[in-house]
This record gives structure tokens, sequence and C-alpha cells, in this order.
């Protein structure tokens, strides 16, 4: 009897040994031009990794806190390894990286999907809340240094942004009936999402890293810049 193929273990493979071949492609049509900018800007490069790894770190943190509020104490190379794994899920699928947590945490750790929702939410609202504050701050600086009236459309970009998200972290629990399965599964991740909230250590922790990760974020695209304008 033949043996079944495992396309579960082969596609990701291939997928792999494809990106390899197109990087050594690029590579060799590419040689001269990329080993000069890497000898000009090779201090450049390196602040950018070091910050992407940073970044990718605070978003495993950022991970490791609000599993806890769910009594799901992820080990140390749990929180890191998925927060790196992210953004290759994302190359190939739009949300590939948090639906490839979700499978994770409900495999491994039988963690519910609801309850998955209801953190990975809660992250989104803080994300909207601190970027869409240092957002409205930069652009006010922005504003008051060079007094360019152009840079306002930006204020209507950061400001619904971050009320948008503040109104949301404030409304009241909403107790919906429990007569359909769909509407039990939305009363599972808004009680999540209020045990969330309801900490308030928790919420500074947070928003703390939140920052740590914007400004991760805003160093790599500075040396980018940095690199482009050299």
């Amino acid at each position: 009897m033949a043996k079944k193929i495992n396309y579960k273990k082969i596609i990701p493979i291939v997928v792999m040994a494809m990106t390899f071949v197109f990087i050594f492609y690029f590579i060799q049509k590419n040689r001269l031009l990329l080993f000069k900018d890497l000898k000009e800007n090779i201090r450049y490069l390196v602040f950018i990794a070091l910050a992407y790894i940073m970044g990718r770190i605070f978003e495993g943190l950022r991970l490791k806190i609000m599993a806890n509020v769910f009594s799901l104490n992820l080990k140390r190379w749990e929180w890191i390894g998925l927060s790196f794994v992210v953004p290759y899920y994302n190359l190939m699928l739009p949300k590939g990286g948090t639906i490839a947590n979700a499978a994770y945490f409900n495999i491994k750790h039988k963690f519910a999907f609801e309850k998955f929702v209801a953190f990975t939410s809660g992250g989104l609202l803080l994300t909207f809340l601190v970027n869409g504050f240092f957002g409205i701050m930069a652009v006010s600086i922005c504003i008051i240094s060079d007094g360019k009236i152009s840079n306002l459309w930006f204020l209507s970009l950061f400001i619904p942004m971050f009320i948008g998200a503040a109104i949301l972290m404030c409304i009241p629990r909403i107790k919906l009936f429990d007569n359909h399965r769909l509407l039990s599964k939305i009363n599972s991740i808004l009680d999540g999402w209020k045990k969330l909230r309801s900490d308030r250590t928790v919420l500074f922790r947070l928003i703390v890293v939140q920052i740590a990760i914007l400004s991760s974020f805003a160093l790599r695209y500075y040396f980018a810049f940095k690199i482009f304008t050299s």
C-alpha cells in the first residue's frame, strides 16, 4: 500500500525553498549594488535588525501578559517564538500569524477560540489607543513647529482612532441572550475583554509594552530613512 503524502509538511518546505531561491537570484542579479550599499550603511542595517528583534520580543511579552490574565502561563520559548512566527505567516495570508497563533493555543493549550479573540481584540484596542495618542502628539508638534496646516489631515486619522478605542474600552458590559450559539460565543468574548480591562495593573503594563513596540517600529523606519538619504 502506497504511503500517503503529508502535504502539511511538504508545503512549508517548498515555500521556504522557493523563498531562498528568490533571495539567491536577487542577490546574484544585484550583488554589486547590494554590497556597495551594505558597506556604506552597515551600521544602519544593524540598528534596524536590533530594533526589529526588540520589537518582536515586546510583541511576545504583550502576548504573555494577556495570556496570564486567562491563567495561561506561556513558557519563554513559546511567547518569543510565537511573536517571530507571526510575520512569516502574514506573508502567506492576511492575518495568517494571528490565525496560526489561535490554532497553536487551541491545539497545545486547549485554549478556547473566543478567549483568544477576547485578548487579541483587547490588544488591538490598546494599540489604537496608544498609537492614536502619540500620533496626535506628533502631528501637533509638527504643526506648531512647522506651521503647516496641511498636516491637519493626519489628525483626522489619529483623533477618531484614539477616541474610538477609548470609548470601546470604557463602555459597560452588555449581556446578550444565550439562546443562540453565536450569541453565546460573543458573550464569552465580551466576558474575556471585561476580565482583561478590569485589571489596571495589567492595562498599565500593556500600555508600557505597546509604547516600547511603537518606539521600536519608529526606530526601524528612522534608520531606513537614513539609509535612503545618506
